[in-house]
């Protein structure tokens, strides 16, 4: 995903560390880690992570992430609270419930979306079969003429 916020001043690891951010500080497998912890991992210091943080535009760029970030612990956050539920957590049941409503009208949407796409191809699909139709002409049939015209000789059969 692309940031409005250009990604080109940015280099690789105060991107890395933006999402680290944007993240709050957990990786993909759920394991917070110290900012401390992070700058020894991509090999700079704590206090090089604390100038980054100072960079005009480095927290809007982290905000922006946010949503991108976030969207890949769904799955797992998902997990926890279904574990949650079958543990007896009405709060933990209702969220799944409403999320597994909201994917179910999500699909809803696409599906009909897609629907209403198809059918406009197929309209002009039909629409183009019709035009074709009526320009043959049951004296054309087996030759190669079209509406009475000569086919020029140099399309191909």
């Amino acid at each position: 995903m692309e940031t409005s916020v250009s990604s080109a001043k940015w280099t690789e690891q105060q991107m890395a560390f933006a999402k680290f951010l944007a993240a709050n500080k957990i990786d993909t497998d759920m394991r917070r880690w110290t900012e401390q912890e992070y700058a020894q991992a991509i090999g700079v210091t704590d206090r090089t992570l604390r100038a980054w943080k100072q960079l005009p535009g480095f927290w809007a760029l982290v905000s922006e992430l946010v949503p991108e970030t976030l969207h890949k612990y769904i799955p797992a956050m998902m997990q926890v609270q279904i574990s949650k539920a079958l543990k007896g957590s009405n709060d933990s049941a209702k969220l799944v419930m409403n999320q597994a409503d909201r994917l179910k009208s999500e699909k809803q949407q696409v599906e009909h979306e897609m629907g209403e796409n198809m059918m406009d191809v197929f309209g002009m699909m039909r629409k183009k079969a019709e035009i074709l139709d009526g320009e043959f002409t049951e004296a054309d049939a087996g030759t190669d003429r079209v509406d009475g015209v000569e086919r020029p000789a140099n399309l191909p059969s």
